[in-house]
């Protein structure tokens, strides 16, 4: 087992991480959430203590860290949302935390847009529009859900959206919106949706499960609608590995949706697609999709909680050397001989071993996290690299925040 004293102490030789300066915790005095963000410092920890709260706007460099809810206090706007925005050099993390429709009416949403450099661990996200959760930047997904359900209104909700940046997706379930009838007219269909649409950006998915939202035979008035495909690929790239796809079901009438879409750079390694049911079954895949097994998986079993441990596990691609790095900054960097991103400053990696896998092998690495209160807040993320001929793939990235 490695402590992660160890390669904390020598990150920290290499450029000192942003330490919490202070622990905001929520309840009597502190009632109001947006007057302790607009108070707190960057690095500083909120404590949410399973408490609700209204959408917000953050737009600095917190972590806040749940139980805690978010859903809209009122109906008005109709689709609310809740807005991270880290600015440069800032790292934003939200641990444990729901996102949810109003607690009476369904049909008054919160949305999430996060740009900049933030990470989520255990969130679950509910129904807005367009989407879920829609990202333009450096994100990262732990352990997350992207929930399928519908707000009854007439607008397409469900699903997540990556306009641009870099993103990193690990341990998470996607679902789609299905399509449902919730009115006496044609406009009150609310149609089915991916659960991931990449309109630009790099995306790295590991060991996830992602799911279209099925179609529907509309009762009343109009044509039936099919199924959505679990993803759809218009711009940037998009690398799946040890995942599982499947498109929505269609109605009987309707044949079924493609698993995944790629008409950008679309690659997946050890994935099954299945195409959604209908009157035929949707195929795997359309557009220049490429099968890639040399791609790296990544995951995490659990939140790096502080006196506790998790294993991270890397699957090899090959049987060529295999290895793991850690950073406590995710921002992207570059090489040449490096073909996927590396989510952090390559003067501020950290090795944490290599070795010689075989082809398809799980390499576990077991990490036990000191239980030192200055700790907390201190984010790391963990990526496995791989050889591949005279270069190297990296996995997405794992990790999170000590808590």
């Amino acid at each position: 087992m490695t402590t992660l004293r160890h390669f904390v102490f020598g990150l920290l030789a290499a450029c000192p991480p942003l330490f919490a300066q202070a622990v905001w915790s929520m309840g009597a005095p502190w009632l109001d959430l947006d007057q302790v963000i607009a108070m707190a410092a960057p690095g500083d920890v909120v404590q949410l203590n399973g408490l609700q709260f209204p959408p917000f706007t953050m737009n600095k460099g917190l972590t806040l860290i749940g139980p805690g809810t978010i859903l809209p206090f009122t109906s008005v706007p109709t689709n609310q949302v809740t807005r991270f925005a880290a600015p440069a050099g800032e790292l934003a993390h939200v641990v444990d935390v729901t996102f949810t429709t109003h607690p009476v009416f369904g049909a008054f949403t919160n949305g999430v847009e996060a740009t900049g450099a933030v990470t989520f661990e255990g969130c679950s996200f509910g129904p807005s529009n367009p989407a879920n959760l829609t990202v333009a930047g450096t994100v990262l997904l732990h352990h997350c859900t992207i929930a399928g359900n519908v707000n009854g209104g007439s607008y397409a909700v469900g699903g997540m959206r990556v306009l641009a940046g870099t993103c990193a997706i690990v341990d998470c379930t996607l679902l789609g919106a299905s399509a449902v009838f919730s009115g006496s007219y044609a406009s009150y269909i609310v149609p089915p949706s991916p659960a991931l649409s990449v309109f630009g950006g790099t995306v790295l998915v590991s060991s996830s499960t992602l799911s279209g939202g099925a179609g529907m035979a509309h009762p009343m008035f109009g044509a039936p609608l099919p199924g959505e495909p679990a993803v759809i690929v218009t711009a940037g790239s998009l690398s799946l590995c040890d995942c599982s796809l499947a498109g929505g079901g269609s109605p009987s009438q309707l044949p079924g949706p493609v698993a995944l879409v790629g008409n950008a750079a679309t690659f997946h390694g050890r994935t099954t697609l299945a195409g959604g049911g209908g009157s035929t079954t949707g195929a795997s895949s359309s557009g220049p999709v490429q099968h890639l097994p040399q791609l790296v998986g990544m995951r995490i079993s659990a939140q790096f909680r502080l006196g506790s441990t998790t294993t991270l596990t890397a699957t090899s691609g090959s049987s060529q050397p295999l290895g793991m790095v850690a950073s406590f900054d995710p921002s992207p960097s570059a090489h040449p001989a490096v073909i996927d991103p590396i989510f952090g400053p390559l003067s501020q990696l950290v090795p944490l071993f290599q070795t010689l896998p075989a082809n398809g092998q799980q390499i576990p690495h077991v990490v036990g996290v000191p239980n030192q209160p200055h700790l907390l807040g201190v984010a790391l993320q963990v990526q496995a690299y791989q050889l591949d001929g005279n270069f190297v793939r990296m996995s997405a990235a794992a990790g999170g925040v000590l808590h």
